[in-house]
């Protein structure tokens, strides 16, 4: 059905071009040909608006058929330190918000960016009901150099699934 209307959009613009010829060659003055642009124009306008709303479906609401609309986008994960600054130091606090998190529990490890990863902080992230976000305390460590905090989504038979990450740097 949706090709139906790309064909007959293909047509009235073709149509529309031969119209706007007439007008430039009459130089405006053919109140016909000025007319006749602006109906084709309009019908252009309506049937690009029908293409954009109607997705090619009989009707948007039917169950069995997919949606005209995206679905929301899910554990998508935002980790900042205060002052979306990159650079931390032990006792600063880092900010995971989750949006549309899928999972029941999520948790969090942070650890070096060393060739062989040293874990400096795990455990379970609290998120608060009215923005959906937890705060992490960068762990005291005498460690000085790149981190990289990881969120993960616990599925209901406890494995973990990546959802998120970010890096800072500890001076």
């Amino acid at each position: 059905m949706k090709l139906k209307y790309v064909i007959f959009y293909g047509a009235v613009a073709v149509a529309f071009a031969a119209v706007s010829l007439w007008v430039i060659l009459s130089k405006g003055k053919s109140a016909k040909a000025v007319r006749s642009k602006f109906r084709l124009g309009g019908i252009m306008l309506s049937l690009s608006g029908l293409m954009a709303a109607g997705c090619g479906q009989t009707t948007c609401y039917d169950v069995a058929q997919p949606t005209c609309y995206d679905v929301a986008a899910e554990n998508i994960v935002s980790v900042r330190a205060d002052g979306d600054n990159a650079i931390v130091k032990p006792g600063d606090v880092i900010t995971v918000t989750v949006y549309g998190l899928t999972y029941n529990k999520a948790t969090y490890r942070i650890e070096t960016d060393e060739t062989t990863p040293r874990l400096l902080s795990e455990g379970d992230l609290v998120f608060s009901q009215e923005d959906y976000t937890a705060k992490i305390t960068v762990p005291e460590t005498d460690y000085k150099g790149n981190i990289t905090v990881n969120v993960y989504g616990v599925k209901d038979d406890g494995s973990a699934v990546l959802i998120g990450s970010d890096g800072f740097q500890i001076q």
